[in-house]
């Protein structure tokens, strides 16, 4: 089995509350990540192009080709459950798939690994246990210190409300809600 090793690929930007959405509706056009004019189409700069596309196929809503039925099912302009992103549920959905797709390497050892060792971590730990997973699997030529350090860091920003945010900005991550909900459960 080939095992993909992802720790890249957002070009440093959390996913963003709408990103998914847009994105969606921009394959559903058949438009294409690709092309010069998809900075003008998605209203961002060329590298939250790619970065809307990395979210996508990490959240297993787009296989690079094709949207999946979790992207129709969700954001069909007739039929979506979820447009908007506005249920809770949605996004416990959306965190299982991150998990669960083998597109984002970190979001998969990080919750289905590392939270099984130890409930409480902090950034050099989570990369300590990255490389003891690479060197594991005999891949640890894979491992790029700043590369997963910037993953991890973006990893934080789709979880925690940040504490010293300086714009409204800091405040749309996509998954920012489960950070609220889990700390009032917990």
């Amino acid at each position: 089995m080939n095992i993909k090793y992802t720790f890249s690929g957002h070009e440093s930007f959390p996913c963003k509350s709408l990103w998914l959405k847009k994105g969606y509706d921009f394959v559903n056009h058949e438009r294409n990540f690709n092309a010069p004019d998809a900075v003008i189409d998605l209203g961002v700069g060329k590298n939250m192009v790619s970065s809307i596309r990395f979210w996508l196929k990490s959240f297993g809503l787009y296989d690079g080709e094709h949207l999946s039925e979790l992207a129709d099912y969700l954001f069909d302009e007739v039929a979506g459950r979820d447009k908007y992103m506005e249920d809770l549920a949605t996004l416990w959905l959306l965190h299982f798939t991150i998990v669960t797709s083998g597109e984002a390497t970190l979001y998969d050892w990080l919750f289905k690994g590392l939270q099984k060792e130890r409930k409480e971590f902090d950034r050099a730990q989570v990369l300590s246990y990255v490389k003891r997973r690479l060197l594991e699997d005999n891949k640890y030529s894979l491992f790029n210190e700043n590369t997963v350090k910037k993953d991890v860091g973006v990893l934080l920003l789709n979880y925690i409300i940040p504490q010293k945010a300086s714009a409204n900005e800091d405040y749309s991550s996509l998954l920012l809600e489960l950070d609220d909900a889990t700390s009032k459960h917990v």
